[in-house]
């Protein structure tokens, strides 16, 4: 694709050449123009112009932004109908044919104060499964934050029998029977109905028809004569073998089918599958149901009384008297005969499978409490749980009509459907969310401890009902999901637990997983321990946990510690509300499309709970090369040392403060950065003095550069707090002694170059005077540079901390190395 780069932009290239993403660390703006079909870049947009008023403001600027990108030689847009004077007729495809991959307008979209707008690709009309154009952008401030090229370049394509196509189509006369031929289906699944069907233009992969883990359920068979009971597995479906005629990348003219199914001991669940019309055969089949733990191992307990797992049932009974009173909020009134029943604004308690275990329901004075090793206590946890995370989400900002468009309120909740299994599970249905599910992890005589006692548990769900309701998928491609991470951070400022990496630490013996993984040992994105599944979600998990602790996790202060939480998974939320690919596209393409969407998310954040955003990104950079994703292939990571790759032409210039660049480990000294001092005379040599009032003293500076290209027109400058300590970033608590001073000097990205800047002439109030330096370039500007390379401008101020935790282009010092935060 012919792209116009602009300073500052993360770039992902596919094996072909094909640019597939761009992501801005800073809004790419320009004027929009009609005349002649060209746009010319300007800082600011204006938004004068001949546009028609049918089209939004977030469909304008990404109209006009696809011609800025798109090279019509290789794809072309189809104008939205009667806005455009002339359209180019759509492409057509004949057996192995080529022609170029075209795309019509198909959504748009809006999560908090990002827009995002996408086009589907199609081949005679028919659209092609998971290919199209994405575009985010901001409308209210006119410009766009990231674009996804998921086009499909199509060399293959096989037409399949219209009479057949029709067949399948015709839900009316669709034999249920010829359904479950295709698929396989065992005498203990039924398929309820079929709930849609569609064409597309499916392209075959071999490795992705099927995950073989979906096609297996258990079945608990009590045990005979006191004999204990066991688990037998059993399948949904075994899909009868493809023909040798159906070729990995080619495009099937395809039937997508929505269908509902019943089996032995299971609820009622939601799948998908691509059927090949011609030959009856499945391409693809997935479930929408999000298994997330298998096993027949009772194990439970609150971290914040035990600090660990609780291996014994004898032990839960002594943990009623520490169970916290908490209220239940905006329930549905009482029945007339004054019955109380937990239902609500966003969850009812509901029987999934089971009805023979009823929802508690009270008489007056309401008081629901049971012991914790009830089936009651369970079903109160999984209400009040699922309840505050929904509200959780609310209260970031996110209203439920747009970030859970699809979903019906109230969503039910089924605190033991499993019965004795440990089992925990989110449904889906299309982009909706058709209820949550929770099994018991200690089983006793008559009583269990539930799964949905663990708030955790409940978040990790949640982390699927995320994805279900914007990509359509319980799972990214590269990852089981993000409800690790939501565990991990949203846990993290309160935890008790003896380890805090322990993802699950009450539940560890049965969820296994952590979030502090060594890429050494094959931790590393794509290396010998990941997988898409588990493996894959702790990757992540490490990964985000990492910025989090860089960003105020580690702090020894709780504020700090919950800013850092709750700002980032709504940063994890927003990112998700804006993505747009299918899991066909490529593992990497949908990781790379993750980690642009994260520093999208925080770009497009003027204010958040009073704290600025717009200064993460280049934390979320170095935690994943921390965790490899930018290694090259067959890089091994050595032990005993932080590696961090960077993405290809790259530039990352920074001031030491005894990191090296890095941002772990945090630092609550913020002011003895060795890579500031101070000299009583302008001689040039290393080593601070402290400062002499009154008189002139000279300040240096350190730059490296730990990127991967040279780094060049390098501009320093310098503030001063003008009293004290100051907490804020403003004009009124720091004043500027030079600004903008231009380095000639170029750096090579290589740890032994550098440059010193100065000597800054400047005359100390006191010897307590703080400086604070930023350097910029620019490819790498400094959190503190706005678009135009004035003093950005910011809608609420920041703290100093975070200034400079977040940017290693920021560091301070105070020269009598006193810490005054």
């Amino acid at each position: 694709m012919a792209v116009k780069f602009e300073s500052g932009t993360a770039q992902t290239t596919d094996n072909a050449g094909k640019q597939r993403l761009l992501s801005y660390n800073r809004l790419y703006k320009f004027d929009i123009t009609e005349d002649s079909g060209i746009v010319t870049y300007k800082e600011g947009l204006e938004t004068t112009s001949s546009l028609p008023d049918l089209l939004s403001p977030a469909r304008k600027i990404a109209r006009q932004y696809l011609k800025t990108v798109v090279d019509e030689d290789e794809m072309t847009i189809e104008p939205d109908k009667g806005l455009w004077d002339s359209a180019r007729p759509g492409a057509s495809l004949a057996e192995q044919g080529e022609a170029l991959p075209y795309f019509r307008f198909k959504e748009e979209k809006t999560v908090g104060n990002v827009a995002s707008v996408a086009y589907e690709q199609l081949v005679d009309d028919i659209p092609v499964w998971g290919a199209g154009l994405f575009v985010r952008i901001n409308p209210d401030k006119g410009g766009v934050s990231g674009f996804h090229n998921g086009a499909h370049y199509i060399a293959g394509i096989h037409r399949a029998n219209p009479e057949k196509i029709a067949a399948w189509k015709d839900l009316q006369q669709f034999p249920l029977e010829k359904l479950m031929e295709a698929l396989g289906a065992t005498e203990t699944v039924k398929i309820t109905h079929i709930t849609d069907a569609k064409v597309w233009f499916y392209q075959y992969l071999s490795e992705k028809r099927m995950d073989g883990d979906e096609l297996v359920y258990k079945v608990y068979v009590p045990g005979k004569n006191g004999e204990a009971g066991v688990y037998q597995k059993k399948i949904f479906f075994a899909p009868p073998a493809l023909s040798e005629e159906i070729r990995d990348g080619i495009h099937y003219e395809s039937v997508e089918v929505l269908f509902s199914v019943l089996a032995e001991g299971e609820s009622e669940c939601h799948w998908r599958a691509f059927i090949e019309p011609d030959s009856n055969r499945v391409l693809f089949l997935e479930s929408f149901r999000a298994y997330c733990a298998n096993a027949a191992v009772f194990e439970s307990g609150p971290v914040s009384v035990t600090r660990g797992g609780v291996r014994d049932l004898a032990l839960v009974s002594g943990l009623d008297k520490e169970c916290a009173m908490v209220p239940l909020k905006e329930l549905a009134p009482p029945n007339c005969c004054g019955i109380q029943q937990l239902a609500g604004k966003w969850v009812v308690l509901g029987e999934c499978h089971d009805p023979s275990k009823k929802a508690p329901r009270l008489s007056p004075p309401y008081n629901f409490v049971y012991p914790f090793d009830s089936y009651e206590f369970a079903a109160c946890s999984a209400y009040y749980h699922c309840d505050s995370m929904f509200r959780l989400i609310e209260a970031l900002g996110f209203k439920k009509e747009q970030y859970f468009e699809h979903t019906d309120f109230p969503v039910t909740v089924d605190p033991v459907m499993y019965g004795e299994d440990a089992c925990t599970d989110q449904v889906g249905k299309g982009k909706g969310i058709a209820g949550f599910a929770f099994g018991v992890i200690i089983k006793g005589e008559d009583r269990g401890v539930g799964l949905s006692t663990d708030i955790r548990v409940v978040r990790h769900e949640f982390g699927h009902a995320a994805l279900i309701s914007h990509i359509g998928l319980r799972s990214f491609s590269f990852s089981h999901g993000i409800g690790d991470t939501f565990a991990a951070v949203l846990g993290d400022p309160l935890n008790d637990a003896l380890d805090r990496f322990e993802t699950f630490p009450f539940t560890y013996c049965i969820l296994n997983r952590r979030h502090d993984r060594d890429p050494a040992k094959g931790w590393n994105w794509f290396g010998r321990k990941w997988s898409k599944g588990y493996e894959g979600e702790e990757i992540l998990s490490t990964t985000l946990f990492r910025a989090y602790r860089a960003a105020g996790g580690d702090s020894s202060h709780f504020a700090e510690k919950e800013y850092a939480s709750r700002y980032l998974f709504y940063l994890m939320l927003k990112a998700i509300g804006s993505l747009l690919f299918h899991e066909n596209n490529s593992v990497i393409d949908d990781l790379d499309e993750l980690v642009g969407a994260l520093g999208e998310a925080d770009l497009n954040t003027d204010d958040q709970e009073g704290h600025p955003g717009g200064l993460w990104s280049k934390v979320f950079i170095w935690s994943f090369g921390v965790q490899g994703l930018y290694n090259p292939a067959g890089y091994q990571v050595q032990p005993g040392f932080e590696q961090v790759m960077l993405p290809a032409d790259f530039v990352d210039v920074f001031i030491d403060d005894g990191r090296r660049g890095g941002y772990l480990p945090y630092l609550e000294n913020l002011t003895t950065s060795p890579g500031i001092w101070n000299r009583l005379a302008p001689d040039v040599k290393e080593g601070n003095q402290k400062p002499v009032p009154g008189v002139m003293n000279y300040a240096f500076v350190m730059i490296r550069n730990k990127g991967t290209r040279i780094a060049s027109n390098i501009k320093v400058s310098c503030y001063r707090a003008i009293d004290g300590t100051p907490v804020y970033w403003s004009e009124t608590e720091w004043e500027p002694l030079w600004e903008n001073v231009q380095q000639c000097r170029t750096i090579a990205p290589d740890k032994e170059d550098y440059l010193i800047a100065g000597p800054f002439e400047w005359i100390p109030k006191s010897v307590d005077d703080v400086l604070l330096f930023s350097v910029s370039t620019p490819d790498d500007k400094s959190n503190l540079e706005g678009d135009n390379g004035a003093l950005r401008e910011f809608k609420t101020d920041p703290l100093v901390r975070r200034l400079v935790v977040l940017d290693n282009n920021i560091a301070m010092r105070k020269f009598n190395e006193t810490n005054f935060y």
